[in-house]
């Protein structure tokens, strides 16, 4: 897994990554899966987007592809 500057790429919309959060400068990150959502669901044509389930979206600075579920788990 490879973390991705939210600068450089995001992941496609939809898509559940890992993301690292920074609040605050000097408080530690905190790390949790979300997904890049339409402000607009029902607007197919909507470009703008946001974080699910955070309240600042420029406090996203990295995120990584969820590793795959071991088969044996499925």
């Amino acid at each position: 897994m490879k973390w991705t500057d939210v600068n450089e790429a995001l992941p496609d919309m939809k898509q559940r990554v890992l993301v690292v959060e920074q609040k605050h400068q000097g408080l530690r990150p905190c790390v949790y899966i979300t997904k890049r959502i339409p402000h607009d669901e029902t607007d197919p044509n909507c470009t703008r987007w946001h974080w699910a389930n955070c309240t600042n979206d420029s406090d996203v600075k990295f995120w990584c592809p969820l590793p795959a579920i071991p088969q044996s788990m499925l």
